[in-house]
C-alpha cells in the first residue's frame, strides 16, 4: 500500500474516532449542563465538493491507490496491480485509464470484484506471453477465486498472448477449489494471438456482453469440468481458428450444458475440415439465436461442427451468410436437434450427417438465396447411424432415414421398389434433364420435383406407362410438382399423375 492510501484511510479513521469521542459519558453529561451545537457531519474535500460520511465508506478503492500503478503505456504496472489484487476485495479502474503489464494478473481472492470506468476507455495492455487475467491460482493450494466479477474494460495483447481471462478449474477432489460463480460483463478482449480471448474450466459461470473484434487465435474456449456455464449475446468477429469450441476431452463427456443465447460468430475458421462452431466431446450444449456469417472465408468448412462423441445438441434460430466450403452444420452427434435455420448463400448443404453413430431431428429450413447442391439434409452416415429425421422445406415434409433431397444434374430413372418414395427431387443443371418413370412401379410410389436451374425439365414414362395419359411432360421452372404413380394393372403399365 502507498503513502497516499495510508493517508488516506488514516484521516478517514481520525474523522470516525472524533465521532466516537462525541458519544462518550463525559461528553452526555455535560451536554445535560449545556447542548452543544452539532454540525452536520460533512468533509471539504480540496476540489471543493462537500461529500457525507456514507459517500465516504461506500467509496471503492482505485488501483491508482497504489505505488507502482501507472496512467500509462511506456510504464509496467504489473507490480502495483498485483499487489492490489492480493489486498483488495474491491477495485475500481477509472474511466480513461490504461496500464501497461509484463506478467500475468491474478486474482486470488474469494469475491474479488475488479470494475473498469469504461468498457472502451479503460484498457489493460499486456506485453508478455502468458495469459492476461487469471481468475485462480494454479500454484497455491488456497488459491482458487470463486464468485468474482469482472467487468466494464478492454484487454489488449501484443499478438502473443495464451488467453486473454482464464476461470481455472479444481486442483484437487474437493469441489470447493475452483473460480466457479463468477460474472464477467462488458468486456472486450483483443489481440490474443496464441489462445483463446476467454478459457473457462470451472462451472456456473455468467458471461455476458463480451466481444473480441481482432487478432485473437480463438474465440471462447469451454473445457475440462465446465458445467452449467450462460453466455449472453457474445460477440465474436476475425479470430484466425475457431470462434467457439466445446469440450476438449474427447474420451469424457464432462463439458456439459453450455447455453449459448444471442451469439454472433463472424469470420472465424481456418482449421482443415473444422468449423467456426465446434462441440467436440460434450453433452446438452445449446444455441439460440445464433448469428452466423462469411466464417468460409477464414477456411472453415463447417459453420457448426458437432463431432461423433457430442451428444444432446441443440441449435435453434440460425441465419447464416457467406459462402461456406461444405454443410452449414456437420452432425456426427446423437441426438443433435437443429430447427428455424436461414441460409444466404452457397452450401453443400443445411445439415451434413456422418460418422457411425448419428442420429437428429432436423426442420424449418428455409433457402433465402443461392444454391445447396446436395438438398437440404445430406446422408452420408454409415455403420449403425440410426434414427428418423424429417424436415419441412417451404410447407413439403420430408423424412425417413435415407437420403430425402436429391440433386439432379443428368438423366435418371426414378428407382421402382419405393425405396426412394417421399424424395425430392430437383435440378440446378443449365441443360435439358430428362426424368423417366418406370412402368413396373408400385402403387403409392410419390415424390416432388422441382427445377431450380436454368435449363428444363421433363418427365418421360417407359413404354407402357403413362404421365395423366401422355408419355411425356416439361415441367415449368421454380413450380414444385407432385407426382404419384396411381395404378399399375399388372405390375407392369404403371399410371402416374402430377398436381400440375
Amino acid at each position: 500500500m502507498n503513502s497516499n492510501q495510508t493517508q488516506r484511510r488514516s484521516f478517514f479513521k481520525k474523522l470516525t474516532t472524533g465521532v466516537a469521542l462525541l458519544s462518550t459519558p463525559s461528553i452526555i453529561k455535560a451536554s445535560l449542563q449545556e447542548e452543544p451545537q452539532i454540525q452536520p457531519f460533512n468533509v471539504l474535500l480540496s476540489d471543493c465538493v462537500s461529500r457525507s460520511k456514507q459517500e465516504i465508506y461506500r467509496d471503492r478503492p482505485s488501483v491508482l491507490d497504489y505505488d507502482g500503478v501507472y496512467d500509462s503505456l511506456s510504464l509496467d504496472s504489473y507490480s502495483g496491480l498485483q499487489r492490489a489484487f492480493d489486498s483488495e476485495r474491491e477495485l475500481v479502474m477509472p474511466r480513461n485509464f490504461r496500464c501497461l503489464v509484463s506478467a500475468p494478473l491474478i486474482i486470488k481472492q474469494r469475491g474479488f470484484h475488479l470494475y473498469g470506468g469504461s468498457k472502451v476507455a479503460t484498457q489493460i495492455h499486456a506485453n508478455h506471453n502468458g495469459n492476461v487475467i487469471e481468475v485462480g491460482e494454479t500454484a497455491s493450494a488456497t488459491g482458487y477465486a470463486p464468485r468474482c466479477i469482472l467487468e466494464n474494460f478492454s484487454i489488449y495483447g501484443n499478438g502473443k498472448q495464451t488467453g486473454g481471462i482464464v476461470l481455472w478449474d479444481k486442483k484437487s477432489f474437493e469441489w470447493a477449489d475452483a473460480s466457479k460463480g463468477c460474472r464477467l460483463s462488458d468486456l472486450i478482449i483483443n489481440d490474443i494471438g496464441a489462445g483463446p480471448m476467454l478459457r473457462i474450466r470451472s462451472w456456473a459461470n455468467l458471461i455476458e456482453h463480451v466481444e473480441t473484434t481482432q487478432g485473437c487465435l480463438q474465440g471462447i474456449a469451454v473445457e475440462q469440468q465446465a458445467l452449467t456455464n450462460t453466455f449472453i449475446h457474445p460477440y465474436i468477429t476475425g479470430c484466425a481458428k475457431e470462434g467457439i469450441i466445446v469440450g476438449d476431452i474427447p474420451e469424457r463427456v464432462e463439458t456439459c450444458n453450455s447455453v449459448f443465447i444471442g451469439a454472433i460468430v463472424q469470420q472465424c475458421g481456418g482449421e482443415t475440415s473444422n468449423g467456426a462452431i465446434v462441440i467436440n466431446g460434450a453433452a446438452s450444449t445449446a444455441f439460440y439465436d445464433l448469428y452466423l456469417e462469411r466464417n468460409g472465408e477464414k477456411g472453415a468448412y463447417y459453420d457448426i461442427n458437432v463431432s461423433e462423441l457430442a451428444v444432446a445438441t441443440e441449435i435453434r434460430n440460425v441465419t447464416s451468410r457467406g459462402t461456406i466450403k461444405s454443410a452449414l452444420i456437420r452432425d456426427a452427434g446423437q441426438n443433435t436437434i437443429v430447427k428455424n435455420v436461414w441460409r444466404y448463400g452457397n452450401a453443400d448443404s443445411i445439415i451434413r450427417r456422418v460418422g457411425t453413430d448419428v442420429s437428429g431431428d432436423y426442420g424449418g429450413f428455409y433457402q433465402a438465396n443461392g444454391t445447396l447442391a446436395n438438398g437440404y439434409v445430406r446422408d452420408l452416415a454409415t455403420g449403425s447411424a440410426k434414427g428418423r429425421y424429417s424436415f419441412f422445406d417451404k410447407g413439403v415434409q420430408s423424412g425417413n432415414s435415407v437420403v430425402r433431397r436429391k440433386a439432379l444434374t443428368s438423366a435418371y430413372t426414378i428407382p421402382y421398389d419405393g425405396q426412394e418414395s417421399g424424395c425430392v427431387y430437383h435440378t440446378e443443371s443449365s441443360s435439358s434433364t430428362v426424368v423417366t418413370l418406370p412402368k413396373n412401379a408400385i402403387e403409392g410410389l410419390c415424390f416432388d420435383i422441382v427445377t431450380t436451374g436454368t435449363g428444363t425439365l421433363s418427365l418421360s414414362a417407359e413404354s407402357g406407362a403413362s404421365i395423366n395419359g401422355t408419355d411425356i411432360k416439361n415441367l415449368l421452372p421454380n413450380q414444385l410438382y407432385k407426382v404419384v404413380c396411381i395404378k399399375n394393372t399388372g405390375g407392369t403399365s404403371a399410371q402416374w399423375s402430377t398436381n400440375a
